[in-house]
């Protein structure tokens, strides 16, 4: 019987094995909760470990994955108890009579978030050449949405094409001017 030609992988490092292609084999090292991905010329990379509460994020079709921290963060609350103007990313117990203005130059999907924890009127003004929508209901421009009920609420969302806030998750009843 004829002797057959064994394959022999000799690496004299340690970790996972890697094939150039062209007879050569090396070894890259890995330690304990890496995350491997594929590498460019096939080659097998280690992604640095993330921290706590981090997600590993695409960077693309020409990058390595990397770990993030997501970019969310709590929406501050405030009490309010007379008028004021409402700033974006910002969330408001309204505890008295108040009007609250709109910012005058918000951007596509700038949030405000409105409760009412009084039952003093707070009215909502809309910036020049701004609208509210409350469901089907649409103020006039610079016009209005008001609410005297404790427990009511609502969250506005800014859409730049029609210049209006939009309300989402609205709670009780408000009327719209």
């Amino acid at each position: 019987m004829a002797a057959t030609a064994a394959n022999a992988l000799n690496i004299s490092t340690a970790g996972i094995p890697i094939f150039d292609g062209t007879a050569t084999f090396t070894a890259t090292t890995t330690t304990q909760y890496n995350t491997l991905v594929g590498g460019t010329g096939n080659a097998i990379v280690n992604i640095a470990t993330g921290t706590t509460g981090q997600v590993l994020t695409s960077a693309g079709n020409a990058s390595n994955p990397s770990y993030q921290t997501l970019p969310f963060t709590q929406m501050p609350w405030t009490d309010e108890t007379t008028s004021f103007s409402a700033a974006v990313g910002n969330g408001y117990f309204v505890t008295g009579t108040a009007t609250i203005t709109l910012p005058a130059s918000p951007a596509q999907g700038n949030v405000i978030a409105i409760i009412m924890d009084a039952t003093n009127v707070g009215t909502i003004t809309a910036n020049t050449g701004q609208t509210i929508r409350v469901g089907n209901a649409v103020s006039a421009a610079a016009g209005t949405a008001a609410s005297n009920k404790r427990g009511d609420a609502l969250t506005l969302v800014y859409r730049s094409a029609d210049t209006s806030w939009i309300a989402q998750n609205v709670v009780g009843t408000w009327t719209v001017t």
